[in-house]
């Protein structure tokens, strides 16, 4: 005789909802029948039902699983192997030598568990009765950041712990990662609300300047910095129909909100790449500061524009434009973060709107103006995708690349897209997808990225002996900024991917010399410093590239802990003498204010000099700290503003409570 008994489970799978268990004899059913169906539901969980046995009256042994206690004790494993590891980073950090920090887990090495989930916040394990909310402790500020590698603002930490060896590296303390990313004087609103949500596109409109300061800026903009994008969009190069949009009303924002977006993130990139020719063509000190106040009430009102109208449900092209212009007016601020988190908004509306598909295969399909731009916006996506990628280190946004042909060679057509944009992105995915390069990998993807500069029409190669003569005339801005802006891409590749090659050092050589990966690196620093004494020289309007600077200060930084570990080599002396250059170029920066950048470049390439004995003949150096804080405050007269005047745009500053540090703008509720 068989019983079957059949227990329906509500959280288990259809395929294992119900099971037969068959039995020799009549089992006789318990009176308790939670007990049973609990038992079997855990078993068809595991995909064993078959293997389920009730207990017997013999058996008495069987208890429920304490799940509290279970979660309590595996959250004190977590905890110990937490120490373990901090104590382990602490070691690595003190020592620099991994062969030694690796003893900390020598004697528990044969008990390592299965790995766990990463948590987020670390949690106490506390005693067994005390309640979950009292276990949480302080989030570390810097724990969610993730700076991995390969990365823009990592290179210099990892190539000291890779190349310098002794005691040289603990000589200097290296720059932190979040440090470069943000302004020295963060921002506590990132994307400020100036208006009541409830005023709707009336007040936002108010704010607008006359229309004819509205097509001086939008000028500027394509003058000045339309080089940094990859279409030439059509809505903001015919005056006459901005005009007859802006005279026309606040009824024409509320038909087209995100032309009326476009039109105010230009106007904040026109103000903030003319600071230097609206001063009679020179920097001038705290100017930067000063403008800022004033295009970030265009950036908030763009931003503000885009909430209303519903941008990531209703999203169109200009809207995914909108959300590219403010990527580097963003970096240019010092505020790489909030680039990096508004791209991958612009990477959801692209895909949102079917950019990641070729055109010719959505129906109906658009027509061929609107797939040409279609195709461009997607491969700029792109391309800023693997550029913010390769800044922080950080995995790429969009998984692949989709099934969108590149462009066709029509016009309008950027500058250099076809040479340049979309094969260094190419080149740029195969680098940062993949873990582990082998030297052959290397020096193939290396010489890959050189020949992009040797594709490049002839005008716009760099060449640092010519370019950097106080007598060359080369190319007309914007052209000589893109060949300048090339050469640092391709060459901070170059470094990036030759930090990873294992002969950094020859090893059957004397101690300190240098190997293939190693002469690569340094042939590209010292060809980044030269592209940052031709802008000096040549090209003074382009100093606000944060990307630019990050490139000057990290072959800087380089090129001093060479120094550091090889006391003796053919080109020690002239290597010393392009580090004093760039030095008093950093400084000349910090000093005008164009960058917060330059007075962290300042601070550390300073103490550097100080604490290893580089001289510094006729070179004084400066703490730009204090300085650079006194400036960002003080730069404009104090503002009684407690919100944005609604006065056609004249005068309009964003309130000082959001540029100071203090209790209103330090982030402080992300701790509670």
């Amino acid at each position: 005789m068989e019983v079957r008994l059949l227990v329906t489970e509500q959280h288990a799978s259809s395929s294992s909802s119900t099971a037969v268990i068959p039995h020799t004899a009549p089992v006789p059913v318990p009176k308790d029948k939670d007990k049973p169906n609990k038992r079997l539901a855990s078993c068809c969980l595991r995909g064993e039902p078959q293997q389920c046995r009730f207990p017997g009256a013999e058996s008495t042994d069987f208890q429920a699983v304490n799940q509290a206690y279970e979660i309590r004790r595996l959250r004190k494993e977590v905890d110990n192997w937490k120490e373990k590891y901090e104590k382990l980073q602490s070691q690595l950090g003190r020592s620099g030598n991994a062969s030694d920090a690796f003893q900390v887990l020598e004697s528990s090495k044969n008990s390592l568990p299965s790995p766990l989930p990463s948590r987020t916040m670390s949690v106490a394990s506390g005693s067994d009765t005390g309640r979950r909310g009292s276990e949480l402790m302080a989030i570390d500020e810097k724990s969610h950041l993730h700076f991995g590698a390969p990365g823009l603002t990592t290179v210099i930490n990892e190539f000291t712990n890779m190349h310098v060896k002794g005691s040289a590296a603990n000589l200097h303390q290296m720059p932190e990662a979040l440090d470069i990313l943000s302004a020295r004087n963060p921002r506590g609103f990132p994307f400020p609300t100036l208006w009541k949500a409830t005023d709707g596109l009336g007040a936002i409109w108010n704010c607008l300047p006359p229309v004819d300061e509205v097509l001086l800026y939008i000028e500027a903009y394509r003058q000045r910095a339309q080089c940094a994008y990859p279409y030439i969009y059509a809505e903001l190069q015919d005056d006459e129909v901005l005009r007859r949009f802006l005279e026309g009303g606040v009824q024409n924002a509320e038909k087209q909100p995100s032309l009326l977006a476009l039109v105010l993130i230009s106007i904040a990139l026109g103000i903030q790449c003319s600071v230097y020719h609206r001063r009679g063509f020179k920097w001038v000190t705290g100017a930067m500061e000063e403008d800022r106040r004033f295009s970030e009430v265009y950036f908030a009102a763009a931003f503000q524009t885009l909430r209303i109208m519903g941008f990531s449900a209703r999203p169109d092209a200009l809207t995914l434009q909108t959300l590219l212009m403010m990527l580097p007016y963003l970096t240019n601020s010092g505020r790489c973060c909030d680039a990096w988190v508004v791209h991958g908004m612009a990477i959801r509306v692209a895909q949102s709107m079917g950019y990641h598909r070729d055109p010719t295969l959505l129906r109906p399909s658009p027509p061929p103006d609107d797939a040409h731009v279609r195709r461009i916006l997607w491969w700029w996506v792109l391309y800023q995708d693997v550029h913010l990628s390769m800044i922080f280190g950080r995995p790429l946004g969009v998984s692949g690349i989709g099934d969108v042909l590149p462009p066709e060679l029509v016009t309008p057509m950027p500058a250099t897209f076809r040479e340049f944009v979309m094969p260094y992105t190419v080149l740029m995915r195969q680098m940062l997808s993949t873990d582990e390069l082998s030297e052959v990998a290397i020096d193939q993807l290396t010489e890959d990225a050189q020949g992009l500069l040797k594709g490049l029409p002839p005008i716009l190669q760099f060449d640092p002996e010519t370019w950097t003569r106080d007598d060359f005339s080369g190319p007309p801005w914007p052209r000589n900024m893109l060949a300048v802006l090339h050469a640092s891409k391709v060459h901070n590749m170059v470094i990036l991917l030759n930090k990873r090659r294992k002969d950094l050092e020859h090893k059957n050589q004397r101690h300190g010399s240098q190997g293939i990966g190693l002469q690569r690196i340094l042939t590209s620093c010292r060809t980044i410093l030269k592209c940052q004494e031709f802008m000096h020289k040549h090209a003074r309007q382009g100093l606000l590239c944060w990307f630019s600077n990050q490139c000057w200060f990290n072959a800087s930084m380089i090129l001093g802990l060479n120094i550091l570990d090889h006391n003796d080599y053919p080109e020690l002396e002239s290597d010393k003498q392009e580090l004093r250059k760039s030095y008093v170029r950093f400084q000349d920066e910090a000093h005008l204010g164009i960058h917060d950048l330059a007075a962290i470049a300042v601070d550390h390439l300073g103490r550097m000099f100080q604490q290893v004995g580089i001289p510094m003949e006729g070179i004084e150096y400066t703490d730009t700290t204090s300085d650079m804080v006194e400036m960002a405050v003080n730069s404009s007269p104090e503002s009684d503003h407690k919100g944005i005047p609604q006065s056609n745009g004249y005068g309009l500053r964003i309130p000082d409570t959001l540029f100071r540090n203090g209790d209103i703008c330090n982030n402080s509720w992300h701790r509670v």
